[in-house]
């Protein structure tokens, strides 16, 4: 056999084992207020691209409830995927929402949120990876005093104040 047609046959067979491998993809699409808000509640939802292969077997994507964010009791952190399959309309992907609970102390700026994966197959090793998530500290209070009041027109003229640290525009 000639060495040119050998290699290509080594080719073939090294791009046929490099197929076999499961390649998951993992996105967080959206984050629902951005930013969080300090002691409430942010949608988070995450894209797992890659499903569609059969080499993936069955798999596991969770979410880790580490401050400042946590689920509410009774929420399942952790969903399964059958490998090798399409999801709706033949996509190549899953999505995954989650409601996840801010804690009222979160620093304000970027938190890590932390999620692991893994493809069920016998060698595979779970993928741990983080998102950063902006939170900021939304409430804020007002003062509100009689500025003037005039008895003849009847018009009250109030004066509002912004004692908190958001500024709001009118």
């Amino acid at each position: 056999m000639k060495k040119g047609g050998l290699i290509i046959i080594m080719a073939i067979l090294l791009i046929g084992n490099v197929s076999a491998i499961c390649d998951l993809n993992v996105l967080l699409l959206n984050q629902d207020p951005y930013p969080a808000v300090q002691g409430d509640y942010v949608k988070l939802v995450f894209q797992v691209q890659g499903v569609q292969s059969s080499e993936c077997k069955d798999v596991s994507f969770s979410f880790i409830p580490e401050y400042p964010f946590s689920l509410d009791p009774g929420v399942e952190a952790t969903t399964k995927i059958e490998g090798g399959t399409f999801t709706k309309n033949y996509n190549s992907f899953y999505m995954i929402p989650y409601r996840v609970r801010v804690d009222e102390n979160a620093v304000d700026g970027n938190n890590t949120v932390w999620v692991r994966y893994t493809t069920g197959t016998s060698d595979s090793a779970s993928i741990l990876t983080n998102f950063s998530i902006e939170v900021r500290e939304l409430k804020t209070s007002f003062e509100i005093f009689v500025k003037d009041y005039n008895p003849l027109t009847n018009i009250l003229t109030l004066e509002i104040l912004n004692s908190g640290k958001i500024m709001l525009r009118g």
